[in-house]
């Protein structure tokens, strides 16, 4: 528990400097926390390729709004993780209303012909 307690007051020092455009904080925030936001999205969203695309856009939304981050409210690793799923909601819903699959069919006929 006392680990944890560290790295979220890590994680929180990060999110303030980033406010501030520390980009060798965010750079950190990055290292700590993007495999286990990757792991989590993926699960979501069963697919790696799309998982790392909205982990980039959430990190993008992360670091734009790190401000508004309140140690007072919540631990940082939960205000990212909630950043995070948001996005990757948002893309599933997007991709439910425009019909778009994540898997390939099996049988895709291949009629182009190479000379």
């Amino acid at each position: 528990m006392e680990n944890f307690t560290a790295v979220n007051l890590e994680l929180a020092q990060c999110l303030k400097l980033c406010a501030d455009g520390d980009k060798s904080a965010f750079t950190k925030l990055y290292k700590l926390t993007a495999p286990k936001l990757q792991a989590i999205v993926a699960g979501m969203v069963k697919s790696d390729a799309l998982a790392a695309d909205i982990l980039q856009s959430a990190y993008l939304s992360i670091w734009k709004k790190a401000h508004a981050f309140d140690p007072e409210k919540g631990k940082a690793f939960t205000w990212m993780l909630v950043v995070t799923r948001n996005r990757a909601y948002d893309e599933l819903r997007r991709l439910k209303r425009t019909g778009v699959t994540l898997e390939l069919p099996e049988n895709i006929i291949d009629d182009l012909e190479i000379t």
